[in-house]
């Protein structure tokens, strides 16, 4: 994984688009599709012809960060919602989610399309753009890889005259293609038996890049895209994460007052807790639920692996309760993955204590 991982952020960093990118992350492409749709008209009804639009003609119209009816929370408060894009003409209607370096949520996709729902009365159809396949598509989206959105804007860039603006289109290509060339060279699954942490060589080539948050997003997101099947089969909660300069994967359940988890950020794995009732973390830690906090059964073949103990009380909020150990420099990418295959089954178990 390392050597594949550092030519591919080596082959990334030449690319100019890559470096553009940065800033605007997944709304960069859809700012493309509709500079596109007003300069090269002819070239962007391919391009949504490629991405399912029907019957696309000089009548398209091309919106950003749409915004849909507010989701109504459990509390009454209300939640704003907004899709990437909206494609359009006056016989079809199509609605697209992007996400580059994060698995999309199903249940945020099941939002939108029915938020579209109450506020269209044809709420055409519905695509989803993401670098990992989610382990289940909502029903009434459809899902494109990148490698896809690389093909329709290859055909595309075939309709531009303007010869800037046609190799402008097939950098955005040759920059679609090496996010899938990453993201494969730091998927977990592929790659059992090499270190879990990159060597220092690696992370300068990442550092020099700027191509840290990129490829902690997708390593994350292939992570949970590779435990996802077990967490769904487990009846379980889960999400990839980015935060603190780190990427993150979160596994929990939720009972009707309580919620309990594991999480995996960096060198640090994390038992957490939260109580509604105004419970302190020492109670919820130290008398409710003791059996949670308990590394020695959580980790019985795994025991060697974790560093010394570590506890927390009030840093994510007065009612939350957590305990972490440290991940050694030397662990596999299998012992990561074996630890948290057998705490998803532990975490199974105990969600029926607590729901």
């Amino acid at each position: 994984m390392t050597s594949n991982l550092a030519d591919a952020v080596r082959t990334l960093d030449e690319e100019p688009l890559f470096h553009a990118s940065m800033a605007s992350r997944e709304l960069f492409h859809t700012n493309l599709i509709r500079w596109l749709s007003r300069k090269h008209p002819a070239a962007a009804r391919v391009l949504v012809t490629g991405l399912g639009l029907r019957g696309a003609d000089e009548n398209l119209v091309v919106e950003r960060e749409v915004r849909l009816p507010d989701r109504i929370l459990a509390n009454g408060q209300k939640k704003q919602q907004k899709i990437d894009l909206y494609l359009h003409t006056e016989s079809s209607r199509l609605w697209i989610e992007v996400k580059i370096g994060a698995i999309p949520a199903a249940d945020q996709l099941t939002e939108y399309s029915d938020a579209i729902a109450k506020a269209w009365e044809d709420p055409g159809e519905h695509v989803l753009i993401s670098l990992h396949k989610p382990s289940a598509v909502p029903r009434g989206w459809t899902w494109l890889s990148l490698t896809d959105l690389a093909e329709v804007f290859e055909a595309a860039h075939a309709e531009i005259d303007d010869r800037f603006d046609r190799e402008l289109v097939l950098h955005e290509v040759n920059l679609l293609r090496q996010l899938v060339v990453l993201a494969a060279a730091v998927d977990p699954a592929t790659h059992l038996d090499e270190p879990w942490f990159f060597p220092k060589g690696t992370r300068k080539v990442i550092n020099d890049a700027r191509a840290g948050t990129i490829v902690q997003k997708a390593r994350v997101s292939a992570l949970l895209n590779h435990l996802g099947p077990k967490i769904s089969q487990a009846g379980l909660d889960s999400e990839a994460g980015f935060s603190n300069g780190t990427g993150n994967i979160t596994c929990w359940c939720e009972g009707e007052k309580t919620i309990f988890g594991w999480q995996l950020q960096g060198n640090s794995y994390r038992l957490y807790g939260s109580h509604v009732d105004g419970v302190t973390a020492h109670e919820l830690r130290e008398k409710i639920h003791p059996d949670w906090y308990d590394f020695t059964d959580a980790t019985r073949s795994l025991r060697a692996l974790l560093m010394p103990r570590g506890k927390g009380a009030g840093k994510f909020g007065t009612h939350w309760a957590y305990e972490y150990r440290r991940l050694p420099a030397d662990v596999s990418t299998k012992d990561v993955v074996g630890l948290l295959t057998s705490e998803i089954r532990r975490l199974q178990g105990f969600a029926d204590t607590v729901k």
